[in-house]
């Protein structure tokens, strides 16, 4: 049990658990604007290409 109590001990992992509480605010936010650029980067429907994929779709169907 000496073991497991270290590895809870580690000032590492207290500085994240105590940052991540104490920041959960701010991080959701930045996981928000994160989202925001992957999506703006790689957004999963072009609006430049949005119409080719539905009408290559509707061409199998």
């Amino acid at each position: 049990s000496s073991i497991s109590k270290d590895r809870g001990q580690r000032p590492a992992f207290q500085f994240f658990v105590k940052w991540n509480d104490q920041s959960d605010r701010a991080f959701r936010m930045f996981e928000a604007i994160m989202a925001a650029v992957l999506a703006d980067r790689f957004p999963p429907e072009p609006a430049e290409h949005s119409n080719e994929p539905t009408s290559a779709e509707g061409c199998w169907w």
